[in-house]
């Protein structure tokens, strides 16, 4: 939001709109505050309402079926970390993100009968992995120095398992991937291929390189792990790089 004075002003409502890309029309679908966030499905319809009082420190959620308006299902209170939706595993479910004593804890909301659910140990990762265009959680992700991917789909967590397998003695990020997972991006670091993007086609199957991360970069650099202690105490686990074909003292640190 603009201000009278044309600075940015962060405390005002927000809204959501539907643009028809093809006649131009534009209508009011709801009102929010600046704390509201919304899910939309694939017919571009709500799905779910969070809103968040900061006055009351109180927080709700609501979800709609068909595209009716938004009913409450769950709220509570709390200071800081409120909770974060996306969509579960189906179209009808609701993922509920959020911090409890410390601890991550997700449930599934049904958008029908508004009852909540524990999500399996098995499936209660970092993030979750996410479908982009359906929205759909996948899978998650796990990151233990370098994240660990895991697809609910037996065939598509093969197919990741092969690429990871493909590339081994490196680091394998995803990137994006077709809706068949028949072609994924990939980034790679390691003392193989560097630090570039790859383009993995699994009908053929074969590997296409599409570019470096860093422009005059195309071969490894050395990557060593450190361990330091921080100020309070606390061991931080590191990795250090270092520029090519210099003795390795006397630089200056980038963090």
């Amino acid at each position: 939001q603009i201000a009278p004075d044309g600075s940015w002003a962060d405390s005002g409502p927000i809204a959501l709109f539907r643009c028809d890309l093809t006649t131009g029309l534009t209508s009011l679908m709801r009102k929010g505050s600046f704390y509201t966030s919304w899910l939309i499905d694939s017919q571009g319809r709500v799905t779910a309402e969070e809103d968040y009082d900061r006055q009351t420190e109180r927080w709700t959620i609501g979800v709609a079926a068909l595209g009716g308006d938004p009913a409450e299902a769950l709220s509570g209170h709390a200071p800081v970390d409120i909770p974060e939706i996306g969509f579960g595993p189906t179209a009808d479910t609701v993922l509920v993100e959020s911090i409890e004593n410390g601890d991550r804890v997700w449930r599934l909301l049904s958008i029908d009968s508004k009852k909540v659910s524990d999500m399996p140990a098995a499936e209660v990762f970092d993030t979750p992995l996410r479908d982009r265009f359906t929205g759909l959680m996948i899978g998650g992700v796990d990151v233990v120095d370098l994240p660990q991917y895991t697809f609910f789909d037996p065939a598509r967590n093969a197919r990741w398992r092969a690429i990871v397998q493909a590339f081994a003695g490196n680091a394998v990020r995803l990137v994006s991937a077709s809706s068949d997972f028949s072609k994924v991006v990939v980034l790679v670091q390691g003392p193989t291929y560097g630090y570039r993007y790859i383009l993995i086609d699994l009908s053929k199957p074969a590997a296409y390189p599409i570019g470096n991360v860093y422009a005059g970069i195309d071969k490894p650099l050395a990557v060593r792990p450190i361990t330091y202690t921080a100020g309070d105490g606390l061991s931080i686990h590191a990795y250090l790089t270092l520029p090519p074909d210099r003795p390795a003292h006397g630089f200056a640190l980038i963090v």
